[in-house]
């Protein structure tokens, strides 16, 4: 990584600093949205909730509203193994089979997340520092980039591309692995030394047929699990036939 342009947060040596204390790394990519949106509808008949014409399967997140559990505030969740199993990201779209997968009568409101980068890649950065520094006592500098139409003086840093100020959540691995015998029984190393923040997803011939499969986010439930070493991420489920994870550089703790 000597080659590599790097961007420290503001504080920190850009020389010195742990990986996970850049701002931004030409050898770290991110995760960049291609499209967002909200949505509500009936659960009783399969939809598409949105297209997105990307071509490939994308990683993705969605978030639904509490108050579909019967709770009273509205407060966002990121989907359950009970209803994840009914959002499909295809290659063109994300949909939702729950009328013919028996969810049950209702209305579900919730939020998506759609990003640039495809969940079949196989990726690992190089280390450059997992050194934690104290932060730079005698410089005040500052690096920010703002969106187009927004003041670069502004103080709310959703105006911003990135700012030093922040953190950009920076991939340390990806991957997917095809697999023809269960149980499943996955270890994958990331020799961090730390506890990474990593996302699970899946797919299978149930899911959709040919180039229309479609995957699914995994959570951690009775029949799937996945956990988060010093070391390793290991998933043990008994489901599907490919499996598509991302390593952060981000620690959990």
């Amino acid at each position: 990584m000597e080659d590599a342009i790097r961007v420290s947060r503001r504080g920190f040596n850009v020389d010195t600093c742990a990986d996970d204390q850049l701002l931004f790394s030409s050898g770290f990519p991110t995760l960049s949205i291609a499209k967002s949106g909200s949505f509500s509808f009936d659960t009783n008949s399969d939809r598409v909730v949105v297209t997105h014409d990307l071509g490939y399967w994308p990683v993705f997140l969605v978030f639904v509203d509490n108050v579909y559990y019967g709770l009273t505030a509205k407060d966002y969740s990121l989907v359950s193994p009970g209803n994840s199993q009914f959002f499909g990201m295809g290659k063109y779209d994300l949909t939702w089979s729950g009328g013919t997968g028996g969810y049950g009568p209702g209305t579900i409101t919730g939020r998506y997340y759609i990003f640039n980068r495809p969940l079949e890649l196989n990726f690992e950065a190089e280390r450059y520092s997992s050194k934690e520094v104290d932060s730079v006592k005698d410089e005040n500098y500052e690096f920010c980039i703002s969106k187009e139409g927004k003041d670069v003086s502004s103080n709310d840093y959703r105006d911003f591309v990135v700012h030093s100020d922040t953190k950009n959540m920076l991939i340390h691995k990806t991957g997917f692995i095809n697999i023809d015998a269960l149980p499943v029984d996955l270890t994958i190393p990331h020799n961090l030394g730390y506890y990474p923040m990593y996302m699970f997803y899946g797919r299978s011939v149930e899911l959709g047929v040919g180039d229309d499969q479609r995957y699914q986010m995994l959570a951690t439930a009775s029949d799937s699990l996945s956990i988060a070493s010093t070391n390793s991420i290991t998933f043990t489920t008994n489901y599907f036939a490919t499996y598509s994870y991302i390593i952060f550089k981000d620690p959990l703790l």
